[in-house]
């Protein structure tokens, strides 16, 4: 396992436009601004003198008076370009070339920043493609080649154990067929509907046509020669998806729900039966050690797919301690798998029936589940990954949904009586108290993303 000591941060959902409007606000010595209806709170107006605070620290910057005639004239200037082009750029300035500058005046003209919430067509605005600030991808990246290297090691133990899985399978469906059989041999013959009394006589047909279908690649494994025994399908195998299981593909072939009433027995439930017995005495010819690092192999499926689930990019923010406790948490995953370990005293193979599902395969029928035991890395490893998950997810501040309507943000030079900058934010970009979302840009991964 490589170091996940590395950086990397969920993905978070920018417009990309907050370093034009931090480089624009740089620029001035004084800066008032005027927050529009419904975002002017005092916690919201805290929250732009913190952020003005640290993209451009020597700007002095203070709340204006929310005059009526203030409030107006924003509301007006959003209002015109309510459903424009959000890169108008220069543009902007021609719109509102005749506005009536005095209602922005005050004694010392300092420059003003204006805020509201804006209604736009959110379609075409979106449709402009969207930043991604952070990325997973650095630790995502560490992790795969981890899984792959720690799978070479594993493959030549899966292959054994799948052999000696295969080899007593096909001993006891060897035992166990030729009854099964018998007892279907009735339905081996294709029939009409006609030649049955009623219509119960016909569905019980029906039936043990099903079960014989169904039977059919179970049939094909016993009689495979012993030099494509890797051929028998449905043969149980080792998996190690979250966990070292072992379970079998069974036939995807749909099978009435009453027709082991109809026939005074479920077939499905016998094979199944024959598998469980060949499961049964197979373990003890599985090397437990073995399936210990099968089983911690599994636990670093469970570690990805956590990363994968909090890494899909929202509309949230981060603290950048909270981001930083999550790293090392991660990068103590790459530590215990590199850590040796002696097989606990209670390390077993339980009799767990479950389904799970494997990416090309489908959904897998469970027989049994290798349990590491007390204090084993592989239960440290899960119960990790999902702490970590729910912490991320509880930690996410600031979040939004996809549809909730942009702010504005005008710049405004009083002196010169221009709009300096223009542009639409995402609010948590402006308003949220973990700050200015550049504070966490992971370089390699600002890439444009369109929803």
């Amino acid at each position: 396992m490589p170091s996940l000591d590395i950086a990397w941060s969920p993905p978070m959902v920018s417009t990309g436009r907050v370093e034009g409007l931090a480089q624009a606000i740089a620029g001035h010595e004084r800066l008032e601004f005027l927050l529009g209806e419904g975002i002017s709170d005092a916690t919201n107006a805290r929250n732009i003198v913190r952020w003005v605070g640290r993209v451009a620290p020597s700007t002095e910057i203070s709340e204006r008076s929310s005059s009526r005639a203030r409030q107006r004239l924003l509301e007006t200037w959003i209002s015109m370009l309510s459903g424009a082009d959000p890169n108008l750029g220069e543009s902007v300035a021609k719109e509102l070339h005749a506005v009536d500058w005095q209602p922005l005046r005050s004694s010392n003209d300092a420059s003003l920043l204006l805020i509201g919430k804006a209604s736009v067509d959110m379609q075409r605005w979106e449709a402009e493609g969207t930043r991604l600030v952070g990325s997973c991808e650095p630790v995502l990246v560490e992790l795969g080649l981890g899984q792959e290297q720690s799978l070479a090691i594993l493959e030549p133990f899966l292959d054994h154990a799948d052999e000696i899985l295969r080899r007593l399978y096909r001993s006891h469906l060897a035992r166990s067929l030729p009854k099964i059989e018998q007892e279907l041999e009735e339905f081996s013959s294709a029939r009409q509907r006609r030649e049955f009394r009623d219509d119960d006589a016909y569905a019980r047909y029906q039936c043990g046509r099903q079960y014989r279908e169904y039977l059919t690649p179970f049939v094909e494994c016993v009689d495979l020669g012993s030099e494509a025994d890797f051929e028998c399908r449905v043969s149980p195998r080792l998996f190690v998806q979250g966990a070292a299981r072992i379970g079998i593909v069974e036939p995807s072939l749909y099978i009435s729900d009453d027709c082991a009433r109809r026939l005074e027995s479920d077939y499905v439930v016998r094979i199944r039966e024959v598998a469980r017995a060949a499961v049964d005495d197979a373990v003890d010819h599985i090397d437990p050690a073995w399936a210990m690092l099968g089983d911690r192999f599994g636990a670093l499926g469970e570690i990805y797919a956590a990363l994968e689930d909090v890494c899909t990019p929202r509309r949230r923010r981060f603290a950048a301690d909270d981001l930083e406790g999550s790293r090392r948490r991660v990068a103590e995953f790459g530590e215990v798998f590199r850590r040796a370990e002696v097989l606990k005293y209670d390390a077993r193979w339980l009799a767990n029936e479950d389904k799970f599902h494997v990416a090309g395969i489908g959904a897998v029928y469970q027989l049994r589940r290798f349990d590491s035991g007390t204090g084993s890395s592989a239960r440290k490893l899960r119960q990790s990954a999902r702490s970590l998950r729910e912490q991320l997810i509880a930690s996410a501040r600031c979040q939004r949904s996809a549809s909730e309507e942009p702010l504005a943000a005008f710049l405004v030079d009083l002196t010169a009586e221009r709009v300096e900058f223009f542009g639409h934010f995402y609010d948590e970009e402006l308003l949220c108290p973990v700050g200015p979302l550049r504070s966490f840009v992971i370089e390699a991964s600002s890439t444009v993303w369109g929803r």
